[in-house]
């Protein structure tokens, strides 16, 4: 278990050094990156809260 976690520090490590090199080579990519993965986060909230809110409407169209 703890060389598990020990694996996943060291690849967050790595990937964390590969944003920084590219980050240089693309001033602004970890922003822009940042700003892409907000914008697919709102929309799978948007997504998530349209099935419940579907889902809802459909069981209370049952209970009717």
């Amino acid at each position: 278990m703890l060389f598990i976690f020990s694996a996943r520090i060291q690849l967050c490590k790595q990937f964390h050094g590969l944003l920084i090199k590219l980050e240089m080579l693309y001033p602004g990519l970890t922003q822009r990156l940042s700003d892409l993965q907000a914008l697919l986060l709102f929309w799978l909230e948007i997504l998530l809260f349209h099935w419940i809110e579907l889902g809802t409407l459909c069981f209370l169209g049952l209970m009717l």
